[in-house]
């Protein structure tokens, strides 16, 4: 991963692995743009969860509960709860719907880096934007996944 980075003038940002790191990963680097620069993680979990609700017809034949069956109202409503809490209270670890309802929100590409293939771009309709830089791996602490964020390299 330091490779990839490395190529393209990156630096990794270190993101508590705490069950909010998608989020805090897009905080992170919205927190840079300006108009952004006291966005949080659960700002970004609020956001998602808003965008979801509001577009549900595009987000539930995604979406399906431990039988693999969509899923129903109840669940649905349980589901974005479940992405407005923070982890300590009982949230969700967010995906790949939730990077694209963020993208799609704040109307700016999510780049998402990872240790194998390309980079993975939700929101590629947004051009005239930077995009925001987030990694992903798959296996780096106990817990799974993760997410971290990018900084531009500094030449010292």
């Amino acid at each position: 991963m330091e490779y990839i980075l490395d190529e393209r003038g990156l630096t990794l940002v270190d993101i508590a692995p705490d069950g909010d790191c998608l989020y805090n990963a897009v905080a992170n680097q919205l927190s840079r743009v300006k108009g952004y620069e006291q966005v949080t993680g659960k700002d970004m979990r609020r956001r998602a969860a808003k965008y979801i609700r509001e577009n549900k017809e595009a987000f539930i034949p995604f979406l399906t509960n431990e039988s693999d069956d969509p899923l129903d109202e109840f669940e649905f409503e349980k589901y974005c709860a479940g992405i407005e809490n923070e982890s300590k209270d009982g949230g969700v670890w967010g995906g790949e719907p939730e990077l694209n309802a963020l993208s799609q929100s704040l109307e700016r590409s999510i780049e998402l880096i990872q240790p194998t293939g390309p980079p993975v771009i939700f929101g590629e309709d947004y051009k005239n934007t930077k995009p925001l830089i987030i990694v992903y791996h798959r296996h780096a602490y106990q817990l799974g996944a993760h997410y971290n964020s990018t900084t531009v390299k500094t030449i010292v």
